[in-house]
């Protein structure tokens, strides 16, 4: 159970912000939490567990993703990949 000091001391952290700066290794390390997390997400997504417990592909979602990944690499635009990517799964479970 949180005491009462250290309540204030969380208060005062959140209602403050958190403004005191961090050293430079450690900048240069959050930046990679965004892609390790969003790898993490697209793995999951495009690898499927058999009942028999082997593990496989979803074609749809893996083909999805490398269109994404050249669209987004073309296009640099977010809203253009998220399009392309969720056109080319719909089609691909749709017609194959």
């Amino acid at each position: 159970m949180a005491s009462q000091q250290q309540r204030r001391q969380r208060a005062v952290l959140v209602l403050h912000g958190f403004s005191w700066t961090r050293p430079p290794n450690v900048e240069r390390s959050l930046k990679y939490v965004p892609i390790a997390v969003l790898s993490a997400i697209i793995i999951q997504t495009i690898m499927v567990q058999a009942p028999d417990g082997s593990l496989g592909i979803n074609k749809a979602f893996l083909c999805s993703a490398i269109v994404a990944f050249i669209v987004a690499r073309i296009s640099k635009s977010l809203m253009v990949t998220v399009i392309a990517g969720l056109l080319f799964y719909w089609a691909f479970i749709t017609f194959l």
